[in-house]
């Protein structure tokens, strides 16, 4: 039997609730666009972005889309840049379709709706 494949094992672990285990596994295939973006949408969604910082220079080099969009926003909440991360949120459209909808770690409105929500927790904690 063949070993499975890194896709495979991302969505397993992913499906295992291994959020952490699925994004690492995604991220040692970061040189693969959909597996970095893969890795994004889980971090949004199980609110794991830390994981992602080694490789924010990689995700800053994405093309615009929901998933890059949605980690620099978060990113943004973490350096206390409110305003600059709502700005990002908003900017992304609800009709965009995420890169990694072809398993259902993530649909664009759900990532969507994560970052915004991330972003509205980080103003409610600073006061902003």
């Amino acid at each position: 039997m063949p070993a499975p494949s890194p896709h495979d094992r991302v969505w397993a672990s992913w499906v295992r609730g291994d959020a952490a285990g699925a994004i690492t596994v995604a991220l040692q295939h970061a040189a693969d666009v959909r597996m970095l973006r893969a890795a994004c949408a889980m971090a949004l969604r199980s609110h794991r972005v830390d994981l992602l910082m080694s490789h924010i220079d990689d995700i800053s080099a994405l093309d615009a889309g929901v998933e890059r969009d949605g980690v620099l926003a978060s990113v943004l909440v973490g350096e206390g840049r409110i305003d600059e991360a709502a700005l990002v949120v908003l900017a992304i459209s609800p009709d965009e379709i995420a890169a990694t909808d072809d398993r259902p770690i993530a649909s664009a409105t759900s990532l969507r709706s994560a970052a915004i929500a991330y972003v509205a927790l980080g103003a409610i904690a600073s006061g902003a």
